[in-house]
Formats: structure tokens, C-alpha cells, sequence
């Protein structure tokens, strides 16, 4: 679908389609005021402006920045050397989401940590899915195997579950995510795809992923049956980012065939970010930030409860700062610098995306 015929759909409508992952979602039944919004905002993502002409349409919302995994490339799992453990208070979750949900289309609901080691995740992707928003979230599956929060999940209305998966056996699979169980996993997947069977319903779709590392790089195949065999919904791969949020980076984490790192990594590419544009970042301890992908929240501007026009704060004279800066210099901040949205083509990032279970554009 061509942006002229998306941008046709959207403003006659009310309809509008975009990719995560590779995968196409819909947001149908969009308002004049909010379709006005996302004409606004896409124009200001385009050229750039200090001042948006409008507010976000798409929002990045962290549940938790605790995780009960190690892994190696991520600052939460490195004993939280860059992000401070919290969980969001669903009071602050409920108030973003009345400022700005009927402008808001897509939330991704994860940064870093484990969103399931949040106790009312259901309840807040319920929230939201009530706005008719979609939503998206990722999980290292270490929780799927309590029947009772597993209904909760899938009851909640989410649209695509993410099943980080990085390894066909244990021993490739610890040297990713250290600390992990890939036998709890596999047996979560399964009562997953099972409650989801026995409740005859296609939502959440189930879309495995493996983060490709020097030590999985020869599994793809196998990971592909793996998930036939589980009945997913959806495979896909995506390329490692070792510098995620500003960490230094470790190169043994790099693997041998550079079709899977990020280009930037090895080359020096035109860079233009949208994050500062477009992606908000409600983190766990309640603050509103310009990049998710910031694990020192430097860019935050303030704590959603200080908050009653969105886009007073998201036009404010600290955000034009921010926006000033990166315009100058792309590396004007440390988790920029290997940011994997630095691809020449940002879908690049993830690839070899297969449907398994072939189903509706969802809403």
C-alpha cells in the first residue's frame, strides 16, 4: 500500500495502515480531529519542525524496567546500570492515555524490562484497546504458564504478542539471555497457542522473534521449524543492536555475517530521527520522554501528573532544545549513536518476516 493511497484512505475513512515488524496493522474509525492530527504530525516529522504542528500518534509506553533476565545487550538486564527499576502506576498510565488516546493509533508496549512482571498489564492494554488503539507488546515468555494470567492476556483485547526467542537449544539460547529457560519458554508458547485454541480466537497474534547473534546465526532453519511446530502465528529475525541506549557494546555479540548487523555499525549513513517527532515515551517511572530508546531518560520533560496539555510540554522549549541539537549533530546524544533506527531503510532492521497463520490487517 503506496502513501498516497493510505493517506486517501485515512482522510476519507478515517483509516490508517502502517507495519510493525513487518507486519501490517490497521486503525479504523479514526476521528476528523484525529485525522487532522496525523496529517499535522506527519508533515512536522517531514520537515522537521521544532514546534509540531500537532500532537504524537503513536506512543512507546514501558511497564516495567525490571526484568528477570541478564541479557547482554540490554541496559536493564545488565544489573541496571542504566535504567532505574520501577513499575508504572496504572494512574499515570490511565491519565496519557485520556490526554492524548484519541490521537493515538499504535502503542508499543514495551522499552526495556519485562512488561509481564507487571501485574495489571492486562488491565492497562484493556485501557487502551477500549480507545480502540492498537497495541503491541513483548514478552521473554518466562510467564506464560499460569493459566489464570494467561486468560488475562489474551482477554485483554492485544493485538500482537512479541516471543522473544533467541535460541533453538538452552546452551545457545543462555548465551544470549543468561539466566533464561528455554524450556519454560517453549512450554509457555504452548499454553499459549493452547488457550488461545480453546477460547476460538486469533487475537493476540503470536509473532516469535529471533534476535540473530554470533552464536544463533546458524539456527535460522531450525528456528523456523520451531516455530511451525509451536503454531505461532508469525517468524520473524532481527538484527542485533549492541549499542542499545548508550551502552559501550560489547563486538563479541556481533555475528560473523554482516547481512545481520545494523549497517551503521560498519558504515557511516545519512541519519534523520523521527523519535523526536513522533514517539513518545511514557516510562515506568511515570515521565514523558522524547526516545524510548533513551535508558538514561535525558530527554524526558516531564511526569505525566504535572501534565494537562500534552502539547504544551511536547512543544516546550526543552523539547525544541532536544530537537535543535539532533538536527545539528545526529550523534548530539550517546544512544544515537548506534541506534538501529539508523538503517538507510529502518525495516531493514527486521527481516525474513514469514506468516504462518495468515489473518486480517487487526484493529
Amino acid at each position: 500500500m503506496n502513501a498516497l493511497t493510505r493517506l486517501a484512505k485515512l482522510v476519507s475513512q478515517g483509516t490508517w495502515s502502517f507495519y510493525s515488524d513487518g507486519v501490517l496493522f490497521t486503525r479504523s474509525n479514526l476521528s476528523y480531529r484525529a485525522r487532522f492530527n496525523l496529517i499535522l504530525q506527519l508533515i512536522s516529522k517531514q520537515l522537521r519542525l521544532e514546534s509540531t504542528l500537532g500532537i504524537p500518534y503513536s506512543l512507546v509506553v514501558e511497564p516495567a524496567s525490571v526484568c528477570n533476565l541478564n541479557c547482554v545487550t540490554c541496559p536493564a538486564g545488565q544489573n541496571h546500570k542504566m535504567c532505574s527499576p520501577a513499575i508504572l502506576r496504572m494512574e499515570d498510565f490511565q491519565k496519557t492515555i485520556d490526554l492524548i488516546g484519541e490521537y493515538i493509533t499504535f502503542i508499543q508496549m514495551w522499552s526495556w524490562g519485562e512488561p509481564c512482571l507487571h501485574p495489571q498489564l492486562p488491565e492497562m492494554i484493556a485501557y487502551a484497546r477500549s480507545k480502540d488503539i492498537v497495541v503491541i507488546t513483548s514478552t521473554n515468555a518466562h510467564f506464560l504458564n499460569d493459566d489464570q494470567q494467561v486468560a488475562r492476556l489474551v482477554n485483554s483485547g492485544l493485538n500482537e504478542l512479541i516471543l522473544a526467542v533467541d535460541g533453538t537449544t538452552q546452551e545457545v539460547y543462555d548465551r544470549f539471555r543468561p539466566g533464561g529457560n528455554l524450556e519454560v519458554v517453549l512450554a509457555g508458547i504452548r499454553n499459549l497457542v493452547r488457550i488461545k485454541r480453546e477460547q476460538g480466537v486469533t487475537t493476540p497474534r503470536l509473532h516469535m522473534r529471533m534476535v540473530i547473534n554470533p552464536f544463533n546465526e546458524d539456527q535460522k532453519d531450525e528456528f523456523l521449524n520451531l516455530a511451525q511446530n509451536l503454531g505461532v502465528d508469525v517468524v520473524s529475525y532481527k538484527k542485533v543492536d549492541i549499542g542499545m541506549g548508550g551502552l559501550s557494546g560489547d563486538e563479541s555479540m556481533l555475528p560473523k555475517n554482516k547481512d545481520y548487523i545494523i549497517e551503521s555499525h560498519y558504515g557511516d549513513y545519512p541519519y534523520k530521527c523521527v523519535a523526536f517527532w513522533g514517539f513518545p515515551a511514557l516510562s515506568s517511572s511515570g515521565h514523558i520522554g522524547l526516545c524510548s530508546l533513551d535508558a538514561k531518560r535525558r530527554t524526558d520533560l516531564a511526569h505525566i501528573s504535572t501534565i494537562d496539555d500534552f502539547k504544551q510540554i511536547w512543544n516546550s522549549e526543552k523539547a525544541r532544545k532536544f530537537r535543535r541539537a539532533i538536527k545539528k549533530d545526529p550523534d548530539a546524544f550517546p544512544f544515537c549513536r548506534e541506534c538501529i533506527c539508523r538503517e538507510p531503510d529502518f525495516k531493514n532492521a527486521y527481516f525474513d518476516c514469514t506468516i504462518l497463520t495468515p489473518v486480517h490487517s487487526q484493529n
